[in-house]
């Protein structure tokens, strides 16, 4: 895809750079190849997900991640409400609802200028009601990996939600219960396709149960 290549044919070197060049087209085109891809495979896809918050940050991708999201009935992450109405996309998390696209209710992310352990055991002891997503980047490195983040927070994250099993506490106390993706796609492919204006726990189902969505 021309638009999605910097002149020495690698991706852009930065995010800035590939908003500044992506087409729409060309975004459309190289994110279908990977469903399709995925799919042909054999890749039981859960749901439509974007590096670095790329397709979310400008609305001609965020419209194309809802109609993929909408074409091969699978959810996608929203930003939080906060960041969303920050960057002008207040209206995504309704439009994907009314379009019967589920998402998660609320996005907890890390928080690097606070302490890790501190942090996390906050945010999971306060989860409000509904579907959270937590998201966290573990990952065993030295040198190199702190070279290239300039933080420790991705080793801290490694050590509590593994070694430590801090998730795993957390959820047992406050009675959480753990899903991946999958729930969520398998009703949101119960639902009407358009104008279901629900919210990922909405009762209403449809008789369309079970429909194949390629």
């Amino acid at each position: 895809m021309p638009s999605l290549c910097a002149p020495d044919g690698c991706m852009w070197r930065t995010g800035g750079e590939m908003l500044a060049h992506a087409q729409p087209e060309d975004v459309l085109a190289e994110a279908r190849a990977q469903i399709e891809r995925c799919l042909d495979v054999g890749v039981d896809a859960t749901h439509l997900d974007c590096h670095m918050d790329m397709l979310l940050l400008d609305a001609r991708f965020r419209a194309i991640l809802l109609d993929l999201a909408e074409s091969y009935g699978l959810s996608t992450r929203v930003f939080q409400q906060s960041v969303g109405t920050n960057l002008g996309a207040d209206g995504y998390c309704a439009e994907a609802r009314g379009r019967g696209i589920l998402f998660p209710d609320e996005v907890v992310s890390p928080d690097p200028r606070v302490d890790t352990p501190v942090y996390w055991r906050d945010q999971l002891a306060r989860l409000n009601p509904g579907v959270s997503l937590v998201y966290v980047h573990p990952a065993i490195g030295g040198e190199e990996l702190l070279a290239i983040t300039g933080t420790s927070n991705r080793l801290e994250d490694y050590r509590l939600f593994g070694p430590d099993r801090l998730l795993e506490e957390a959820v047992q106390r406050g009675g959480a219960i753990l899903i991946g993706y999958r729930p969520l796609r398998e009703r949101q492919r119960r639902l009407p396709r358009a104008g279901a204006g629900c919210s990922a726990l909405s009762p209403r189902d449809s008789a369309n149960a079970g429909r194949r969505h390629r």
